[in-house]
This record gives structure tokens, sequence and C-alpha cells, in this order.
């Protein structure tokens, strides 16, 4: 596999004729702020699975000061967007019909299933046994069209940070 290539990088990869094995999983970051759906497609239809890491920024974490960088801290523009995120997070969680019968979610819980319904495995990691057992429990979650479109909508930006640079 390979992690945070973008589009350019695969393409240049899959066509190279002294590469013998082609990549099976590109890891890249991947949450309700910042997600490439144009990557996952591209990545999809060549046998690529997009794997995601940092499906849990600060923004998600129940003691969240949401902050600048839309991750926590700081403040300004970022810390507004990612405020507006925890939002519809939170609404979304709040309304949750689990398929067991239970009601309300975590926003951990929604962020996790948003992806794997988008296509996207999670690697979720935490210290916590607590938030472990939540994390296990999230694909219980039924998300509507309208809450996936609505969370699709708090994308800020696309495609990876730190990019690869073959060259």
């Amino acid at each position: 596999g390979v992690s945070n290539f973008q589009r350019t990088h695969l393409e240049d990869l899959l066509n190279d004729p002294n590469v013998r094995h082609k990549p099976v999983a590109n890891s890249v970051e991947w949450h309700p702020m910042y997600h490439d759906s144009e990557l996952r497609e591209f990545c999809e239809g060549r046998g690529i699975t997009l794997t995601a890491f940092g499906s849990l920024p600060d923004y998600t974490r129940p003691s969240a000061a949401v902050g600048g960088n839309g991750r926590g801290g700081g403040g300004g523009a970022g810390g507004a967007k990612a405020k507006k995120a925890r939002d519809v997070l939170e609404r979304v969680a709040k309304g949750q019909r689990h398929v067991r019968g239970t009601t309300g979610a975590t926003v951990a819980q929604v962020t996790l299933r948003w992806a794997t319904l988008r296509g996207v495995p999670v690697i979720p990691r935490s210290k916590s046994p607590e938030h472990l057992a939540q994390n296990v429990a999230s694909p219980d979650l039924k998300l509507s069209d309208e809450e996936l479109t609505a969370i699709d909508g708090l994308r800020v930006k696309s495609g990876a940070k730190k990019v690869y640079n073959p060259h």
C-alpha cells in the first residue's frame, strides 16, 4: 500500500512499467471536514482501497475546545467551521436510532459510520476501552441520505496535506 498519494501520483505509479506490484491500499486523512470523494472514486475504479487515518480530529471529541485550525485550539474562521461541523454532527448523533433499538450516539460514532457508508474503511485509535467499545458499535447506526449529505457538506478541504512527491 501507499500513503497520502494523490491521483497524479497513483497514475504515475500505475503507469510505470517498472512497478511489479500495484498498490491495493492508499491511506489518507479522511473526516467530515477533510475528504476527497474524487480520489476515493479513482482508487475504487482501480482496485485500490482508500483507508482513513485521522478520522476523529479534535472537533469530534466530547471535550473539544474548537479553535482556529479546525482541529481544536486557537481561534478564527477555522474555529467557526469546526464549531459548525461539531453542531451538525451532534444534531445527527442525538437523533440516531440504532438497529438494536437504542437511541442516541456519540459524534465519534456518527463520524466513523459516515466514513464507512461512504466506502472508506477507518482505523480509529483509542486508549480508552469505553471509546473502543463505542467505535465498534458505530456500524449499528443508520444515517439517512439527508444526514449523509449534511455531513458531506462540512468539507472545507480535499486531498492530502502531506503529498508524496516521487520526483
